[in-house]
């Protein structure tokens, strides 16, 4: 297809390409969604699809890719790779006004070319978009789940792997009940993986990375944290009980956090720093913030 390029993208196209994608999906959520939606559908209003730090996010720790007629950003499509062999289609979004050109399966196709090692592509997207079904369907995908509301696929890339010793591929193995102890698991790779009510205890999982990931009802104990990130996680009844900022007393940055209705109690809250935040109906043992400011700017300008 002529003048069109696929290349990695860049921190700063992380502007251009949040608007295609917004354009995208604000054009599918038209379409599809109606107002008497009582839950949102999240394949077609992805979380954070308007926000420009998750593109940065996507663009830093995924792997991201614009799609260029010419020298404009005209799609972009945002891929999780787990070790070697698995990949997930995250998202793909071609801007309207480009749609229906061939571009996206120009995109499906680079996808596979350039990321040759992998077996197994899996994807999500809502039941109500019936041209994605098609297209996914007719790029070699097959349905493997279906709830009312999604469809899950798949495509298997049949090639030749090798067995036995590093680099070990398995698939659908049943360890429920296993132990490990003294093993060397470094570098492994879990996805699409049943690892409920595990019990990791003294282990070393520094350098991990933890994506799309349930750890609803899961305790956090007797762990270092310092220096690691936090972001695009929902923290729901989440409590932070007996921490500290470790030896060097690091401060801890919230950014554009939704802290709406928490509570701070008995925190050493010294030389904290709160700007650019909405405070209504915060208070200081009982006092009103709000309160204290307005009698504060009062004063200052008497």
């Amino acid at each position: 297809m002529e003048g069109i390029t696929i290349e990695m993208a860049r921190p700063e196209d992380a502007f251009d390409l949040r608007n295609v994608m917004k354009r995208a999906f604000d054009k599918e959520s038209r379409k599809w969604l109606t107002g008497e939606q009582e839950e949102k559908d999240y394949n077609i209003e992805p979380p954070g699809y308007g926000s420009v730090d998750r593109m940065m996010y996507s663009i830093h720790h995924l792997h991201t890719y614009k799609v260029m007629r010419d020298e404009d950003i005209v799609g972009g499509v945002i891929l999780t790779l787990t070790g070697r062999s698995f990949g997930r289609i995250d998202r793909i979004f071609i801007d309207p006004s480009q749609q229906g050109k061939g571009i996206g399966r120009k995109v499906m196709n680079f996808i596979e070319d350039e990321h040759n090692g992998v077996r197994v592509w899996e994807l999500e997207t809502s039941r109500r978009q019936i041209g994605n079904l098609h297209f996914y369907e007719k790029s070699g995908y097959n349905k493997v789940f279906e709830t009312e509301e999604e469809c899950c696929y798949e495509k298997r890339i049949h090639k030749n792997m090798s067995g036995g010793g590093n680099g070990l591929v398995r698939e659908y193995s049943d360890q429920a009940h296993s132990e490990w102890y003294g093993a060397n698991l470094s570098n492994i790779s879990v996805s699409n993986s049943n690892i409920e009510k595990g019990h990791y205890h003294n282990c070393n999982l520094s350098g991990s990375v933890y994506q799309n990931i349930n750890f609803r009802k899961t305790m956090f104990a007797d762990l270092t944290l310092e220096d690691s990130t936090i972001s695009f996680v929902s923290m729901g009844g989440l409590r932070f009980w007996h921490t500290d900022l470790g030896e060097d007393r690091k401060s801890i940055s919230f950014t554009e956090c939704d802290l709406h209705t928490s509570i701070f109690e008995q925190c050493d809250l010294r030389d904290v720093a709160i700007k650019d935040s909405q405070i209504e109906g915060m208070t200081i043992n009982g006092i009103k913030v709000r309160e204290l400011l307005d009698n504060y700017e009062g004063i200052k300008s008497s």
